[in-house]
């Protein structure tokens, strides 16, 4: 148990370290390129508003110009820096004039291709700026038609890709080494949590053995009384006890042999049948106890499972309801009855053990797995419960690799739920 919620707590850690470092990245790299984006759009609009060119103040010595653009100062050497070239847009789509003196990468034909491409989604769409490969380009009017200014962004691109790449390689890096300080760290972290557990374990056995002996004594002694002076009501309710405390006992130890990792005799069993046999054990005591039993199981349900361990589970789920069933508090008809179902959903068998109840609680009841809970403590000690037997069960439909949950309905009912994967 302890190994599993050391694994746990390195998968939350390493889940939550790669969701933060993916959220970091990600806000980097969108905030990079939204500013590569914001200094070409700054730049195709200085080229606009100049006819393609950059205004006399960047050329003539002097404090840097335009200062004011946030994050994207922009220097005196931006002019030598920057690759652009221009197109002229009739009114018909059609290039006329276009200046192709400080881009290198793209001929005559492609740069003309490239504006009417540019000019043709602006007819459909009317947005003026965009990108096109790895150009970024605005289309403003003039006097002679358009113009489509393009600016290269590919080197931007370039250094954008590899902070990506670096980025992505440094995070891929930090998480193996987090991996490897939480695997080393949590060894320490979890050392005191697994010697207290191993001693409550060890106690829980030791104790359990040590309780069988004088129980033992402890009901001999009583049957003699009984032999000489015959059965009184206080021999009775020594020889109840002796019952409560010996089923105590053997559940004890079964929790302390699943916590150490019970071994279990998984084969391919019918689920069908093994429901059915063990719901035919119990149609007696639920009829003695004045209470019906309503029985709906599927034919042909198959699962990898111990089936030693799944008649215990239905035996458990079968007292507990034995034990607590009581008439609806919200209904007309006071009928006390349990109902037991198994069908079919998906891969999924999905097992209910359902009963009538007076209880007050509405909704999830998972609190009912935990280990000598006891929801009414008067009621549990009239009816013998020890708060044991459904931790048991969820404890084998772990070990199944199955999932549990139990719930309410207020005055009416409650259930308990068992999903376990189901095989062909």
């Amino acid at each position: 148990m302890i190994n599993r919620l050391r694994k746990q707590f390195i998968l939350v850690t390493m889940i939550s370290s790669i969701s933060v470092l993916t959220i970091i990245i990600g806000a980097l790299n969108i905030f990079n390129y939204i500013s590569i984006i914001n200094k070409n759009d700054n730049i195709l609009n200085i080229l606009s508003d100049n006819e393609g060119r950059f205004p006399d103040e960047f050329l003539i010595p002097g404090e840097d110009p335009y200062m004011d653009f946030p994050f994207n100062r922009f220097t005196r050497e931006m002019p030598f820096e920057t690759r652009f070239f221009s197109v002229g847009i009739d009114s018909f789509g059609d290039a006329f004039v276009f200046d192709t003196s400080r881009i290198s990468a793209l001929n005559e034909e492609e740069v003309v291709v490239y504006a009417e491409e540019a000019f043709e989604k602006y007819q459909k769409t009317s947005i003026t700026i965009g990108t096109k490969n790895k150009y970024r380009y605005k289309i403003s009017r003039n006097i002679l038609g358009y113009n489509v200014m393009f600016v290269d962004m590919s080197k931007e691109i370039y250094d954008a890709r590899r902070v990506l790449i670096s980025s992505i390689s440094v995070s891929v890096l930090g998480l193996l080494c987090v991996f490897i300080l939480v695997c080393l760290l949590s060894k320490k972290v979890f050392k005191p949590v697994e010697e207290s557990y191993e001693k409550q374990k060890r106690f829980i056995t030791d104790a359990s053995h040590e309780l069988k002996t004088p129980l033992t004594i402890i009901e001999a002694d009583n049957e003699v009384l009984e032999m000489e002076n015959g059965e009184s009501e206080w021999s009775k309710s020594i020889s109840n006890q002796i019952k409560r405390m010996s089923s105590l006992v053997e559940k004890m130890v079964t929790l302390s042999r699943m916590d150490e990792g019970d071994k279990l005799d998984i084969r391919k069993i019918s689920l069908s049948e093994t429901m059915e046999d063990a719901v035919g054990d119990y149609y007696n005591l639920v009829s003695k106890n004045n209470k019906k039993l309503s029985v709906d199981i599927e034919k042909d349900i198959y699962v990898s499972a111990d089936e030693t361990k799944i008649r215990q589970m239905c035996g458990l789920l079968l007292d507990n309801a034995v034990k607590y069933a009581t008439p609806p508090a919200n209904s007309e008809n006071k009928e006390t009855l349990i109902e037991v179902n198994l069908k079919s959903k998906g891969n999924k068998a999905v097992l209910t053990f359902k009963n009538t109840t007076d209880m007050e609680e509405d909704g999830d009841m998972n609190i009912l797995f935990e280990r000598f809970y006891r929801r009414d403590a008067s009621r549990n000690s009239k009816s013998g419960g020890s708060g044991i037997g459904l931790s048991i069960v969820k404890s084998i439909v772990q070990l199944h690799k199955g999932k549990i949950k139990a719930y309410a309905k207020k005055n009416e009912s409650i259930t308990f739920e068992i999903a376990l994967n189901q095989i062909r």
